[in-house]
């Protein structure tokens, strides 16, 4: 049975009662069912009718474009974010770059003034024609030495240079130019002398 466009089943009447009686209880259901049938359909209508008018496209429209604002907004702050953690990502870098050339250039003036300390103890009267003083020690102590003052120049002037010799770069952070450039660091200078025996130096800072 076809009732409000639902299909309903009729509902089986018992064999005690009278067909009179089953027809009417039949009716009942078809009349419940059909009254359950034009409550949804007028549900519907009326939420048809208040979605359709200009007022829910409005809104809908207002809400897809608020979307879609949010959206770009959203672009672009990732966008600045990326731009800004790329720029921080290069100065890092740069950073490590120097600070790598100042390691470099500090482990070659150490090693620059191990050389110059050996040859120098080779004056002392206690190393004079030992092996660590003959004349091969001397010309490895000098051909390192020469080295050493070679490469400390090097990574000194790509500090300021760059790999671009053709103007003074800046130091990313100021506080890498103010300990290479300005910070006063102790510096030990030797002399060709000896007085009983032991070493000439004095300590000063530059």
């Amino acid at each position: 049975m076809h009732v409000g466009g639902l299909n309903v089943a009729p509902t089986p009447c018992p064999a005690s009662m009278s067909s009179a009686t089953c027809a009417c209880t039949q009716l009942k259901h078809e009349a419940a069912h059909a009254h359950v049938a034009h409550r949804r359909a007028k549900r519907l209508k009326k939420l048809n009718t208040m979605l359709s008018n200009s007022g829910a496209h409005q809104a809908f429209n207002n809400w897809r474009l608020q979307k879609l604002l949010l959206l770009a907004v959203l672009f672009l702050a990732h966008l600045a974010c990326f731009a800004v953690i790329e720029s921080q990502l290069k100065s890092r870098q740069l950073d490590s770059k120097d600070l790598a050339n100042m390691g470099r250039a500090l482990d070659r003036f150490q090693a620059a003034t191990l050389r110059t300390s050996f040859m120098q103890r080779c004056y002392v009267a206690d190393f004079i024609n030992t092996w660590s003083c003959s004349s091969e020690r001397l010309a490895m102590y000098r051909s390192k030495l020469g080295l050493n003052i070679q490469l400390a120049g090097k990574y000194h002037q790509q500090l300021y240079l760059g790999t671009n010799a053709a103007h003074v770069q800046h130091f990313q952070d100021e506080r890498l130019l103010d300990y290479w450039t300005y910070n006063r660091l102790p510096e030990v200078q030797f002399y060709p002398g000896t007085i009983n025996d032991t070493n000439i130096f004095m300590g000063s800072s530059r």
